[in-house]
C-alpha cells in the first residue's frame, strides 16, 4: 500500500518551533535557547521530518531558518551527539543520517528558497546549513567561529568542504587554523553571508528578500537554484549540455509558460521590462521596479562653480592668491567668462545666468571700486543704474592673468 502523508505538517516539535505566516513564509526556528541551540540527535530528526513535509506543502513558499534567543546555533551538541552516541552504533547511524538528510540534501536538493537568518552565534557543525542555504543574512553583531581546533578535532562532517566551496581558500584557511571568531560585517565581506544589517533591521530584509523571491515563477525559480548549484562542479562542454536540457524541461513542465507571457509583454504589449522587474504571475501583480533615488536635484541658484578643494586657504590678504608652487594660481572660468582686468565671483556668475544682468556690461557707468573684496564688473554695472554703491563680497574676487 502507498505511505499517507498527513495533509497538515507538525507544529508540536521538541526542539523545532515552525511556523507559517499568510504570505506564506515558514519560519523554522532552532528551539533550544539554553543551549545555544546546540543540534543534538532530536533535533536532527526533527529537522528531517520539517524539510521533507514543508518541501511539497502547497503553503509554504520560502523557508527560513532562525534561532531562539541570542544564538543561531552553537553547533552539534558535544554531549548528546558525540559522547552519548560513541558506543551505540545505531543511534549514531542515525543521528548522522538525519543530519545529511536535512543540512545537506534537502537544503542543496529541495527546490523552495532557503533563507538562513543569522541572529546570534553561529559555531562549528552550524556551518553546514548556513553554507548549504540558499541565501544567508545576518545582523552586525552576529558571532561566527570555527571552534574543533581548540578542542582537539578537524571541522568535520562536511564543514571544511562548504567552507572551502564558500569562501576564499586564504580565509577558510586562516579561521579554521586560528579558531578565531569574526562578526557578521566580516561574514558579509568574505562572502559567507550575502550581507549583513544591525540587528533590528534583520527580520525586515528577510521578509524583503522573501516577498522578492515569490514574486517569480516557482518553478523558474527551483529550476535556477538546481542549474548554480549542478554547474559549478561541471567542465564548460558538460554545463552547455546540462544547461541546454534544463531549460528545455523548463519550458515543457512550466505550469505558468512565463517564457511565453514574459515575451509577450516585453515584445508585443510593451508593459514589461526584464530589467527592472519580474512579469506579473497568473492571477497576480508584477513585483514593483526599484525605487529611484530620493537625492534632491541640484538649486539653479547656487553656484555651478566647483568649490576650493578642502584645505584651502580662504583668508583675505592684501597679496595675490598664490598656487602651492608660488606661482599665480590659473583662472578656474573659461576664456569667454573672463574680463580684462578681473575673474567674476560666483555672485555675478549666478546673476548672469539668471537673466539680470550681462557679464559683458559697460564698466564706464559709474566709477570702479579697486579694493579687494569688492564685487566684479557686472555687478558694478548693475549698481551703477540705481546709483547705489556695490556692497562687498564675503569672498574676494581673484585677479585673472594677464595675457
Amino acid at each position: 500500500m502507498p505511505v499517507k502523508y498527513p495533509k497538515q505538517p507538525r507544529s508540536d516539535y521538541e526542539c523545532v518551533k515552525v511556523e507559517t505566516d499568510r504570505e506564506g513564509i515558514t519560519w523554522v526556528t532552532f528551539n533550544r535557547p539554553e543551549k545555544r541551540n546546540a543540534m543534538n540527535p532530536t533535533l536532527h530528526a526533527e529537522m528531517a521530518q520539517i524539510m521533507d513535509e514543508h518541501e511539497t506543502h502547497p503553503d509554504t513558499k520560502v523557508i527560513v531558518l532562525t534561532g531562539a534567543g541570542n544564538s543561531w546555533s552553537a553547533g552539534m551538541d558535544l554531549k548528546e551527539y558525540f559522547r552519548d552516541t560513541d558506543g551505540d552504533a545505531q543511534a549514531q547511524f542515525r543521528s548522522y543520517t538525519d543530519n545529511r538528510r536535512w543540512s545537506w540534501d534537502a537544503l542543496v536538493r529541495g527546490r523552495k528558497p532557503v533563507i538562513a537568518m543569522v541572529n546570534g552565534y553561529c559555531f562549528g557543525g552550524a556551518f553546514i546549513p548556513l553554507c548549504n542555504c540558499d541565501f544567508a543574512i545576518a545582523s552586525d553583531d552576529a558571532v561566527f567561529g570555527l571552534s574543533e581546533i581548540n578542542w582537539g578535532i578537524v571541522p568535520g562532517g562536511v564543514v571544511s568542504k562548504v567552507l572551502v566551496d564558500t569562501l576564499r581558500i586564504r580565509d577558510a584557511m586562516y579561521y579554521a587554523t586560528t579558531g578565531r571568531p569574526f562578526k557578521g560585517r566580516k561574514a558579509a565581506e568574505m562572502g559567507l553571508v550575502n550581507f549583513s544589517v544591525p540587528a533590528k533591521k534583520l527580520r525586515a530584509e528577510t521578509v524583503a528578500l522573501a516577498r522578492e523571491l515569490m514574486s517569480k515563477s516557482p518553478m523558474v525559480l527551483a529550476y535556477t537554484k538546481q542549474a548554480i548549484r549542478q554547474v559549478r562542479t561541471m567542465d564548460m562542454e558538460q554545463a552547455y549540455d546540462y544547461l541546454i536540457a534544463k531549460i528545455t524541461a523548463l519550458e515543457a513542465k512550466d505550469p505558468e509558460r512565463t517564457r511565453e507571457r514574459g515575451m509577450r509583454e516585453f515584445l508585443d504589449n510593451k508593459s514589461f521590462k526584464p530589467g527592472l522587474a519580474a512579469v506579473a504571475r497568473p492571477g497576480g501583480k508584477a513585483a514593483k521596479p526599484a525605487a529611484k533615488s530620493s537625492a534632491k536635484p541640484r538649486s539653479p541658484h547656487r553656484s555651478p562653480w566647483p568649490k576650493p578643494p578642502r584645505g584651502a586657504s580662504r583668508r583675505r590678504s592684501s597679496g595675490r592668491r598664490r598656487s602651492a608652487a608660488g606661482r599665480r594660481a590659473p583662472a578656474l572660468l573659461p576664456h569667454f567668462f573672463r574680463t580684462p582686468r578681473w575673474q567674476p565671483c560666483s555672485r555675478g556668475i549666478a546673476a548672469t545666468l539668471l537673466g539680470s544682468t550681462p557679464l559683458s556690461a559697460p564698466r564706464s557707468r559709474g566709477p570702479a571700486p579697486r579694493a579687494r573684496g569688492s564685487c566684479p564688473p557686472a555687478t558694478w554695472a548693475a549698481k551703477a543704474r540705481t546709483r547705489r554703491r556695490a556692497a562687498p563680497c564675503r569672498r574676494p574676487c581673484v585677479r585673472a592673468p594677464r595675457r
